[in-house]
């Protein structure tokens, strides 16, 4: 198992040809220390089939794997919990699952609309980190936190040459 190190979001797109996979040990091992920090409940990294059992907390975060418990993974997603506002971030900028829709449908769920991962590469998981991070330090705002994936984002480079 490879220990996840903290990676900036300009480091993660500058590399996005290159970084390695993301599995649900190694999300797990990095987010432990936020546990309980600032209120926050660490809710695990779980499989899309899972939601449903989530424990609802006032501050929590949790990652998400689009596969059920049945397949080995394939693309993932975190959500921050803030009070009554559920913040998804999705790298493909794709609406939430109908599992964390279903589950927080109490809440307003925000979410971004905009892809910053381009296909074939494997960063959803670093940028996942990434938006926890950012979102519990609670300086910022959600919107920010976009505004900077699209800054650095590969998909919108202008080729210059």
């Amino acid at each position: 198992m490879v220990k996840l190190k903290k990676l900036t979001l300009k480091q993660i797109f500058e590399n996005e040809q290159t970084l390695p996979a993301t599995f649900d040990k190694e999300l797990k091992e990095y987010l432990n220390k936020y546990d309980n920090k600032k209120g926050y409940k660490f809710a695990g990294v779980i499989m899309k089939d899972e939601v449903k059992k989530l424990k609802i907390n006032d501050k929590m975060f949790f990652i998400v794997n689009y596969d059920t418990t049945r397949q080995s993974g394939s693309h993932w997603v975190a959500v921050v919990k803030q009070g009554d506002k559920v913040y998804h971030f999705g790298s493909y900028g794709v609406p939430p699952l109908t599992q964390i829709k279903g589950r927080f449908s109490q809440f307003n769920i925000h979410f971004n609309d905009r892809p910053v991962q381009l296909a074939d590469t494997a960063i959803c998981g670093h940028l996942c980190l990434a938006f926890i991070e950012f979102m519990l330090e609670e300086k910022k705002t959600f919107y920010e936190f976009i505004s900077n994936c699209l800054e650095y984002s590969n998909r919108y480079k202008k080729d210059v040459s």
